[in-house]
């Protein structure tokens, strides 16, 4: 059977992050310009080794030392002057990814590393501010998902 008039789009179509029928959005926009880590990695590369298993990144089997957030990012609003958010040194920790097997950042991120004797006092102080103290302990300790 053939057809007699093209096919013709009954609903518009709808750009991604613009709103559906409930409200919602498709995906969540992105900020305009993303985080600045410069100082998170800084950080990071001045340290040089995974902070709990002394990991360097020229072993065989390291995947990169990375900067951790010892609270997570979403919990964080720290902005420059222009309103771009920023990482700051004292919210991160170095921490290794590995090749094959679970590096300290992954074991971290699933609550499965307590990080506790391994933090600064300015960084564990820092973490009370923005949690509080409690949420931070938990947190930190790997007792409970943010």
């Amino acid at each position: 059977m053939k057809r007699s008039a093209p096919l013709r789009r009954v609903t518009p179509l709808r750009s991604v992050g613009g709103p559906t029928r409930r409200g919602g959005s498709i995906r969540p926009r992105r900020e305009a310009h993303p985080p600045d880590w410069h100082e998170a990695r800084l950080k990071v590369r001045h340290e040089g080794a995974c902070r709990v298993c002394g990991a360097r990144p020229d072993d065989t089997d390291v995947k990169a030392i990375e900067a951790a957030h010892v609270i997570p990012g979403r919990l964080h609003d720290d902005r420059d002057a222009t309103g771009r958010r920023v990482v700051r040194a004292v919210d991160v920790v170095p921490l290794c990814t590995r090749w094959a097997g679970k590096g300290c950042h992954t074991l971290y991120d699933e609550h499965a590393l307590d990080l506790a004797p391994f933090l600064t006092a300015m960084e564990r102080e820092r973490a009370e501010h923005v949690a509080g103290a409690g949420r931070a302990l938990r947190i930190i300790s790997g007792r409970a998902a943010a």
